[in-house]
């Protein structure tokens, strides 16, 4: 079993839910995995346990890039998935990667590629957004959007040379591009051309919302370090100095999800849902947002020019530029 289907990116432009809405048809597998991140990486090692069959593959920094390695993990991927019209990868960092734009060039030539893009301010507010809550409880904006930029919040969010090259190497009907604002605001229309670009019967017509805290940011420091923490903890052994009085029955008492694959995944996005039933997320604004948003707006002026005229039927109206 091999990938025929990329889901590149980009990152916060729906692309999980996207990914979901896809494999609930019964049509598409992601297989263990939504984004392996098999392609992009010369070191296998930080793939992780996902492929604990391949422990001697996984373990091992060398890695020679062969298509028999790509093979063995992407087997490892599907292993159990049968019956469906296009295996597919949802690795976001692929979109700007070269390396896995060349590997799929020679290793998966005849693949399709599906392409979100997302206005680049609000895709990179959206970024700022999820490092705050999970990963840097204590940056402000300016450490994560404005400063040097070592988590690439502005590069992924320059989408004009990655997209071109792409459209180097591979044919242009070999990709289906729109926006995430299309995507959310008429998905009936998406997912009716998606499907004749992929030529199957998706019979769905609106995307599963699956990331619910996006655009926001928590309280507090305290609820943010809850959310970078929730991942690795199960909600019966949490540290009580972590959670809010008033969330602690609330979140004793629901039930956890089930384990497995990806099982720290659906335990973070449980205890966003609660959060944010519980009104502990705000969304971001005031003058520091008001700010930088115009700042970025300028950064991303050439975006805002080019990315039209280099993909001239992509509807870019929503756009708030």
């Amino acid at each position: 079993m091999k990938p025929n289907l990329f889901l590149l990116g980009a990152q916060k432009c729906a692309t999980t839910s996207l990914a979901a809405t896809l494999a609930s048809t019964g049509q598409i597998s992601f297989g263990r995995l939504k984004e392996p991140f098999i392609l992009c990486y010369d070191d296998v090692s930080v793939l992780g346990d996902c492929f604990e069959s391949e422990e001697s593959l996984a373990r091992s920094s060398k890695f020679d890039g062969s298509q028999v390695q790509f093979g063995r993990l992407y087997s490892a991927l599907y292993e159990g998935v049968n019956r469906v019209f296009h295996f597919g990868d949802a690795s976001t960092l692929y979109l700007p990667s070269e390396t896995a734009a060349k590997r799929i060039k020679e290793f998966y030539p005849d693949s399709k590629f599906v392409v979100v893009l997302r206005d680049p301010v609000k895709r990179s507010l959206s970024a700022f957004s999820h490092y705050q809550q999970r990963m840097f409880p204590n940056g402000s904006l300016d450490d994560l959007v404005l400063s040097d930029d070592k988590f690439g919040v502005l590069r992924f969010s320059r989408y004009f040379e990655q997209v071109r090259f792409w459209l180097d190497l591979f044919p242009r009907e070999s990709f289906f591009i729109t926006t995430f604002e299309e995507l959310l605001s008429d998905s009936g229309c998406v997912f009716s051309a998606l499907s004749e670009f992929l030529a199957i019967d998706l019979e769905v017509s609106q995307i599963e919302k699956e990331n619910p805290g996006l655009g926001r940011v928590t309280q507090s420091r305290l609820l943010s370090k809850f959310v970078q923490i929730s991942n690795q903890v199960g909600l019966r052994t949490y540290p009580k100095q972590y959670v809010p009085a008033s969330l602690e029955e609330r979140l004793r008492s629901m039930t956890l999800p089930d384990g497995g694959i990806n099982s720290r995944r659906k335990k973070r996005l449980f205890v966003e849902k609660a959060l944010l039933k519980g009104g502990c997320f705000r969304a971001i604004g005031g003058t520091a947002f008001e700010r930088i948003s115009a700042e970025l707006k300028e950064l991303f002026e050439d975006e805002y020019q080019k990315l039209p005229q280099l993909l001239p039927e992509v509807d870019f109206s929503r756009w708030n530029h």
